[in-house]
């Protein structure tokens, strides 16, 4: 059914934990549903945060390595806001249970935040008000838009640790395919013809990974 559904592609401690629906850990980046007006509004700024920033990062590691780079970041992201919410939880806040993580927003924000440690003293504007180190630019951002919606954006805050802890420990670098590795099997089982085919059936481009490590410099194949 549509309800059956629909819990495997939330996740929060009462469907992952409780009902044991593991899958959404990694299948929440596909469920964004819209509740009023505001979460319209959020949405479409999920929109725009996604196409800016997750397109960098494919341009950056190919398609195939930013596949495998989304699946263990949503993952790890999702594990953390679990974790937070077990916390509050055992604090006595009995909604935590069911609060969710859900859609493209948390990856969006470890893209960003990977993007403001490159360069982490430039000055960066928050919400066209006040300018901060772009070290700070994630967690002053996830501050703002709880302030304007009245309550924590937990996601966000998982999200930005999650891109702090991967820049620290290199964990694109030990969890991801090496550009060879990804190149290599591109070669083998993914030929130009099969790559070409797959992006014009679900539209794009197909980016190949580049072995010699020149980011972004391939051209795209569709």
């Amino acid at each position: 059914s549509i309800a059956k559904l629909q819990a495997r592609l939330i996740c929060s401690l009462s469907t992952v934990v409780g009902r044991k629906l593991y899958w959404g850990l990694l299948t929440s980046m596909f469920h964004r549903p819209l509740g009023d007006a505001v979460d319209a509004v959020m949405a479409a700024l999920e929109l725009q945060m996604a196409v800016e920033h997750l397109a960098v990062q494919e341009r950056r590691q190919g398609t195939s390595r930013f596949l495998g780079w989304a699946a263990f970041s949503t993952v790890g992201v999702n594990a953390t806001f679990l974790a937070l919410m077990r916390y509050l939880g055992s604090t006595g806040d009995r909604h935590a249970r069911f609060m969710a993580i859900q859609g493209l927003w948390p990856l969006a924000s470890v893209c960003m935040t990977l993007r403001a440690l490159e360069a982490p003293h430039a000055l960066v504007r928050v919400l066209g008000m006040a300018e901060v180190p772009s070290k700070w630019y994630p967690a002053s951002l996830a501050l703002g838009i709880s302030a304007l919606r009245g309550a924590m954006q937990w996601d966000m805050l998982a999200a930005i640790a999650c891109g702090h802890a991967a820049q620290a420990l290199r964990l694109e670098d030990r969890l991801v395919l090496s550009r060879r590795a990804a190149a290599a099997l591109e070669r083998q089982w993914l030929p130009r013809a099969c790559a070409r085919a797959l992006c014009r059936l679900l539209g794009g481009g197909w980016v190949p990974a580049d072995p010699d490590g020149r980011d972004g410099s391939r051209p795209e194949i569709g």
